[in-house]
């Protein structure tokens, strides 16, 4: 599999289909999200959108963002969401082909880690067997 990252222009392409997964796929923690803004900052380069593709077929996405921790003083690769397309099913084996590209750019970037949001218990444990620390737990309370 290679994760390619994309350009704005071919963000732009893909919008419908990614905003729609994006809504499938978004974090706990939103209720009301502006697409607009998560499209805005796409092409903005705030966020990162990479096309995951296997035998020349698009399977799925990685949306990243460069995070600052004032904590440790360094930018950190958020993974902040990863998803296949058209009920395609891509195992895991699959998706941990991309890690080498990720810690490349991340590396490249100046990045000192590489975090994510996970809420599938199986990509827990292939977080676990890539090397992530994975005793911390997000927990989310609405006010």
């Amino acid at each position: 599999m290679m994760l390619i990252l994309l350009t704005p222009m071919q963000v732009a392409k893909h919008w419908n289909l990614l905003k729609e997964k994006v809504v499938q796929n978004a974090p706990p923690t939103c209720e009301e999200t502006d697409y607009n803004l998560i499209l805005e900052w796409a092409l903005g380069g705030a966020l990162q959108i990479w096309a995951a593709i296997t035998d020349d077929t698009l399977v799925g996405f990685v949306i990243t963002q460069m995070v600052y921790d004032p904590f440790s003083i360094s930018r950190t690769l958020l993974l902040f969401a990863l998803f296949s397309i058209d009920g395609i099913v891509v195992p895991p084996s699959i998706w941990r082909e991309s890690y080498d590209t990720l810690m490349k750019y991340a590396t490249s970037k100046g990045c000192a880690r590489i975090s994510a949001y996970i809420g599938d218990e199986r990509l827990v444990r292939l977080a676990n067997r890539l090397g992530f620390d994975t005793k911390y737990v997000y927990a989310t309370l609405e006010v």
